[in-house]
């Protein structure tokens, strides 16, 4: 258990035992130890994930000495197109007539190996409707999540309509081509009711049907948690 001085290096031969390949190497691979029997070499990880075992051997005369493997895994790589997504806290929020609301934006990024992406990624985000905080780092779950603030402008979506705001949140991938992920959220306002048909008229013993339906003024639904009495 005494380290070996400098009169006793040798020479360790650092060894690939199972990898990914992809670019995977050690880098020195023969290091000669030092005052304090240590040798140290860099492990460089290549473009693929998966597990990489590293190995370490001494030879001193015929005999030959070798660790047991030590595992790395090799994960959280750049952002890929087809693991990048947008979740929305509230899909509706009541929002379009009171300003100062928050409804939380998360993105999921995630690399071409469906790992999550480096922490300290960053992802930018716009909306066609209020405000939104502009950017946000991942964490080690490849998420970062945003405020979206109900405010001017209200929303007006070409295909939905009044009220319905697009949330668009932006990062690069491996190739330095910017990538892009959509959510719609839904800034729902104050209640109406109306009523079909508007005429009582129910014969001697007889019962009529009314139908009540109750949205906002631009005839979406409402915020869950409103009631109707």
């Amino acid at each position: 258990g005494i380290p070996v001085d400098l009169e006793h290096s040798v020479d360790v031969d650092f060894i690939l035992g199972s990898n990914p390949g992809e670019g995977v190497f050690i880098s020195p691979t023969s290091v000669t130890t030092g005052a304090s029997g240590l040798a140290k070499t860099s492990l460089f990880s290549g473009t693929k994930s998966g597990v990489v075992q590293m190995i370490a051997e001494v030879t001193i005369g015929t005999q030959t000495l070798r660790s047991m493997p030590v595992a790395v895994a090799i994960h959280g790589g750049l952002p890929d197109s087809v693991h990048f997504s947008l979740a929305v806290e509230m899909l509706n929020f009541p929002g379009y007539n009171i300003y100062g609301l928050i409804d939380r934006i998360t993105a999921y990024v995630g690399d071409k190996y469906g790992n999550p992406v480096k922490p300290e990624t960053a992802v930018y985000f716009t909306t066609t409707g209020g405000l939104i905080e502009g950017s946000a780092f991942t964490d080690e779950l490849g998420q970062a999540s945003v405020s979206l603030v109900s405010a001017a402008p209200k929303p007006n979506h070409p295909t939905y309509g009044e009220g319905f705001a697009t949330v668009i949140g932006r990062t690069a991938d491996e190739n330095q081509n910017e990538i892009e992920a959509f959510a719609i959220v839904l800034f729902s306002g104050v209640p109406q009711i109306s009523v079909n048909p508007t005429v009582i008229d129910v014969p001697n013993g007889g019962s009529q049907y009314f139908a009540y339906q109750v949205s906002d003024q631009n005839d979406n639904p409402l915020a869950g948690g409103r009631a109707v009495h």
